[in-house]
Parts: C-alpha cells; structure tokens; sequence
C-alpha cells in the first residue's frame, strides 16, 4: 500500500517471512491461499541463492490456479475479448444484450471483467460510468413472496452504492424509500440520468435473469405479481430509449428474457429489442492461452500436442479446461 509508484509491480500474491518460529515451515503453508501465497525464508544465513529460490519455486509450483471457484477477472480472465467488445459496442449504440449459457459457462466472469477492464479505460478517457452488478438469485419465486418488489428494494441501494462509488450524485436514489415503487424507481432514476453530466453514464446489469424469467415464462399464466416482470422490462427500456447515459445487460441461464414476445401473458419489451449472445466452448487459441497463462504461473509447459488433447478431450468447455 505505502510503495512508491515505481515500485508498485511488486506482486501483493507472494510474501516472504522471516522468524526464527520453528513451525513457520506449518504456518506458513496453512495460512496460504491462492491469491497470498507466504514463503518462509531460511533460518540460517548462510544458505545460498539456488537453495533459496528452489525453496520458492517448490512452494510456487505446488498451488492450483486452475482450479477457480467462481467468477474470474484480470489476469485470471480468458478469452471471450470480441464478445466484451460486442457488449460494450451494443450499450453505447442504445442496445439491450444479453448473455447466455450453461452454467459455469463464464457469464459471470465476463461481466466482471467488463466491468473492471472498463473501469481502467474510463480513468484513462476521463470518463466516469458506474456499473450496477445485480444478482438475481437471491430473489424469492413468485409462489413465495415478491422478487421483483425485492429486487426495486435491492437495486435502490445498489444504485445508491455503485453511483456513490463512481463519484457521481445519488440524491435522487437516496432519498427513495425502502419499499419504493417501481414507478418511483423509475422517476427516481430518469431524473438522476437527466441531471448527470455529458461524461457519466449508468450501466446496469442484471446476472442469473431466470430467476425473473424461467424458460416457461412465456407459458405460464399471469398474475399481479409475475406480470411485474414485463413492467420492470419496460421501465428499463424507456430509459435506454430516452436517456443515453444508461445501459442494461443482462445474463443468465434462460433467454426467454430478450426471445420470448410475451412474458406471463404480458408482451414482453424486451423481445426484439434486446439482442442474445450465446457463450460456447473457446476457441482452439482461447483454450492454448488459459492452459499455457496460467502454467507458467505454476511451472507447467504445454506442448501443442497437450493443447490439442486438452481442447479435444473438454470440447473447449472452461470450467473443463481448468479441471
């Protein structure tokens, strides 16, 4: 944290200690994890620079990068780079789109690091955008309770924290109420958007979308309670439509969202305005870069044979390729 500038590559995933603790050698290797890795340095003074730096390559090589238990991003993110562009390319020209794919696909991680690899080129632009991540999994189902009364509650904080966050004003969300309305929600948001300045933008997305919108959706019968849903849709499209400092993504599992015309038995707003991305299995160059990338991470070399094997034996699939 206190380092110059100039000295701010040091790596914050390798620590070394120095203790005369006999049980450093234990301690250290149980209070390590995959992003803080903690070397003991020897006790002697006399040990030379090859035993030193075998010590560090054996505890180096000995973790499992592949191994990823959730949503990636940064060094850590692969592949899916045209898709990123194609997604930001959509919110800037006033469209709506949305990801999908099986689970453990990369949709999350995908907007994680849209959302961090935007954040870094917005400082460089002079730009200020507050990304607003929803996760709808939470949310109850309409047998149970009110998702969508729970999500306008939801999304009044988040709006509030991720605006906050970017440096812009939040007064308009601020002063909604707990319970607000969706109607409130809405006047709370356009009259925030209309008050920004010509460099601040709102982007919101929405991850695990089935929860609103299970693939039968479009089937299934409407009440005063799921025929919210349509209505939350709309409210968000008037705004992309009229306000062109904010955008919506949306992910998930299902697409009914953005290709069913109707949503429990309401048209749907979203249907034909919103344009589906599907993810399917990298590339054969997309496969080599996560295999090698994160290899030499861990001392592995891998040879083209061992790519081809690889991607022939996971179809390309990432969650496959890491395990």
């Amino acid at each position: 944290t206190y380092l110059p500038e100039d000295r701010k590559s040091v790596s914050t995933e390798v620590c070394f200690l120095s203790t005369p603790d006999p049980r450093i050698g234990e301690k250290a290797h149980r209070w390590s994890r995959p992003d803080r890795l903690l070397i003991p340095l020897p006790a002697t003074p006399d040990v030379g620079p090859e035993e030193l730096l075998s010590a560090i390559s054996k505890l180096v090589f000995s973790r499992d990068l592949y191994s990823a238990r959730g949503a990636v991003s940064g060094r850590d993110f692969f592949g899916r780079q045209r898709l990123m562009t194609a997604l930001l390319d959509d919110v800037h020209g006033g469209r709506v789109p949305g990801v999908f794919g099986m689970r453990k696909s990369g949709k999350t991680s995908l907007l994680r690091e849209m959302m961090r690899s935007s954040i870094a080129s917005d400082l460089r632009a002079g730009r200020q955008r507050a990304f607003i991540y929803q996760d709808l999994e939470h949310l109850s189902g309409f047998d149970a309770g009110d998702p969508v009364a729970e999500l306008v509650a939801d999304l009044v904080e988040s709006v509030r924290a991720g605006m906050k966050a970017a440096g812009l004003r939040t007064r308009e969300v601020a002063e909604l109420p707990a319970d607000a309305s969706l109607p409130q929600l809405r006047s709370a948001l356009d009259l925030l958007l209309s008050r920004l300045e010509d460099n601040e933008e709102v982007i919101l997305l929405l991850d695990e979308v089935e929860y609103l919108c299970p693939p039968q959706a479009d089937r299934q019968p409407g009440n005063p309670r799921n025929q919210k849903v349509p209505q939350l849709f709309g409210v968000f499209r008037k705004l992309v439509q009229e306000r062109g400092n904010f955008g919506l993504v949306i992910s998930g599992l299902a697409s009914a969202s953005v290709e069913a015309s109707e949503l429990y038995g309401r048209p749907n707003p979203l249907f034909t305005f919103a344009k589906p991305y599907y993810l399917g299995p990298f590339t054969d160059n997309e496969g080599a870069d996560l295999l090698r990338e994160v290899g030499k991470q861990v001392g592995l070399t891998w040879s083209d044979d061992a790519v081809q094997l690889a991607m022939g034996e996971t179809g390309g699939s990432a969650m496959l390729l890491r395990e």
